[in-house]
Formats: structure tokens, sequence, C-alpha cells
């Protein structure tokens, strides 16, 4: 059962990525064409404006290629691979994806269209985030109470699971949008944001499969979820159209996510979190997300209160480039202290 389970997500992820290859270069080429190319400058410091002076007209709103590219292969999944039927937690999930993606779309044409604006306001721009969690919350609260389930907070690693009721709607709305910005920041080098989430999206494809068989869920110590196989699909998909995605977004990048790339995959990775009720080993997984989230509050915090920095720039990715780091040497030990924390996270919930 397991062993046809995996086979089948594999070739889910495979079709997202064979679909986002051939999807690439022709829309890189549209991008060009209608004048799609990164305008904004990084002029904090000379140093970054120096550094990155180069990217300027890259294309942008490369994030359409992944979501097409996930979206065929779902297509595929369900209608002619027998993956069955979707279930609401799916549909929900799907919604909210999309949603995020076209704020996205909005936040870049702003920038593209108009290069003194920076695109949405903040504030529009998190208003509107959070209209769309709180709905797939509420949805989603909804849903398990219908089946008869109380939603409950799991605490990785000891096995507790602490009831939490109505809270869960602004909880999992915070979780959603939380990890959306977060790998919105993170998206600042070549090929950094995606590689990190494609290796989220792989842990948690694992996870979901955990907690959709009782089994499993039971031998692991996690709640089962009804809604884990739609999750594990979802997850294979956003994997397989991730790794897609990089053989363009790789240094020197031909294409970059975008606002509507970060903001969808950084959706897509918090409801993921919710849906298999993971929502605090997310902070393992996404541990990097995280950490570059946490540098911009701190160094914001500092500066307003001490008038002084913790880091020499934040992101935190951007303060290792102060420290003289190549942008390839960044990623890749960003990309590695990924795979470890999702490894650490996988071992202590798995139990063999």
């Amino acid at each position: 059962m397991i062993a046809a389970t995996i086979e089948s997500l594999a070739t889910t992820a495979l079709v997202a990525f064979v679909a986002v290859v051939a999807l690439g270069l022709p829309t890189i080429a549209l991008l060009r064409r209608i004048g799609a190319g990164e305008r904004s400058e990084k002029k904090d410091t000379e140093l970054l404006a120096t550094r990155h002076g180069t990217k300027r007209g890259t294309p942008t709103m490369g994030g359409l290629v992944v979501l097409a590219g996930v979206a065929i292969a779902l297509g595929a999944s369900y209608l002619w691979l027998g993956a069955g039927r979707p279930d609401l937690s799916f549909w929900i999930a799907s919604a909210l994806i999309v949603a995020f993606g076209a704020i996205g779309f909005v936040d870049d044409m702003i920038k593209i269209r108009d290069p003194i604006r920076k695109g949405l306001r903040s504030r529009t721009k998190l208003v509107a985030l959070t209209v769309v969690a709180v709905t797939a919350a509420a949805l989603l609260y909804a849903e398990r109470c219908a089946d008869g389930v109380s939603p409950a907070l799991q605490i990785p690693f000891v096995g507790a699971h602490l009831p939490i009721g109505a809270a869960f709607i602004p909880f999992a709305a915070l979780v959603i949008v939380g990890t959306a910005n977060a790998v919105n920041l993170t998206d600042g080098l070549d090929g950094l944001a995606p590689g990190l989430a494609v290796i989220a999206f792989a842990a948690f494809a694992a996870l979901a499969v955990i907690a959709g068989e009782p089994t499993l869920a039971a031998d692991s110590g996690v709640l089962a979820v009804e809604a884990g196989p739609g999750a594990a699909r979802l997850a294979a998909a956003l994997f397989g159209g991730g790794v897609g995605f990089l053989l363009y977004n790789r240094h020197p990048a031909r294409v970059f996510l975008g606002d509507t790339g970060s903001l969808a995959l950084g959706g897509a990775l918090g409801v993921l979190a919710v849906v298999v009720r993971q929502e605090v080993l997310l902070v393992v997984v996404g541990g990097v997300f995280v950490v570059e989230a946490l540098s911009v509050i701190l160094q914001v915090w500092s500066w307003k209160r001490r008038r002084r920095r913790i880091f020499k720039c934040a992101p935190l990715h951007h303060h290792f480039e102060y420290c003289d780091w190549p942008e390839r040497r960044i990623t890749r030990s960003f990309w590695l202290a990924g795979a470890a924390l999702s490894a650490v996270a996988l071992l202590a919930t798995v139990r063999f």
C-alpha cells in the first residue's frame, strides 16, 4: 500500500517537473517581450546595489510557471492517473495558494508598470493575505467540526495533543500568513527560497503520507488525518514543480519567482502544515525561513529601540553577503541547513 502511494506521488512530482521545464523557456521569452523584468533596485547600500545590479531586467513572476505546472500535475493525477477524488481540504488549500499567488501577481504588476512604486502597500498586502487565510482557516475548522473532530495542536517529539477549539482559526491564519511572508523575505538570492521550499515540501509530503495512514500515524504518535492523501499529492506536485523551476532560477537566474511565486509557495507550505496538523513542526522544517524572518524583526526592533543594528544587513542572507560570502555559497549553506532541519523533523516523527 505504501509502495503504491509513493509511486503515485512520484509520478505526480515527475509530471509537475516536466510541465514546469516545458513551460519555462516560452514563459521566460513571453515575460521578456512584455517587459516583465525585475526593476526594483537594492538601494539600501552600495554593496548590495553593486552585487545585484546585474540582475536588473531579469524576468520576474516566474511563480506563474510553477503554479501552472502544479495545476497540470494535479489535474493529471485526479483525472487520468486514478488518484481518486480530492477532498474538501485539498480544494481549500488549492484555492488559498491561487489567491496568494493572485495577490503576489498584483504586487508584481504594480512594480513592473511603475518602477517608482514598490508594489502594494505593506498594510494592504497584509490585510489581503489575512482575509484569505482567515477564510481558509474558518472553512477548515468547519470541515473538522462537521466530521466530529475537535481541532488540536500537535506537540512534536513528545506525542502530545492540545485541544484548541475555535482558537484554531486565528492560529491557523497566523501560521499561513507568517509562513508566506517568511518565504517572501527569503526570496532574495538566486535559488534560495525555491530550494528551501522544495526541501520543505518533500518533508511535508512524507508527513502527510504518515498522517494519512492510520496505522503509520498510530505507530509514529501523530494525529491521523483523512486529508493526508490529498495533502501529500499537493506537496508532491509542489516539490516537482519547484525542482523544475530551480533549473531556471539557480545562479545566475534566468527568471525570478516574484511575489507571485514566493507568496504562493509560502502560503502552500503554511496551509499544508495546517491540514496535516503539524503547525509546530513547521517551525523546524521551515527553520531557515523562520530565522530569516526573525532577523528582520530583530533588526527593525534593535534599530528603533537602540539605534544599533544586530546584523550587518537583514534578512540574514544579506548579512552573509556583507561577510563576503559568494551568493552560491550562501544558497547552498542555507539549503544544507534546511535539509538537516527537515531530516531532524522526520527522524523525530517516524518511529522505526
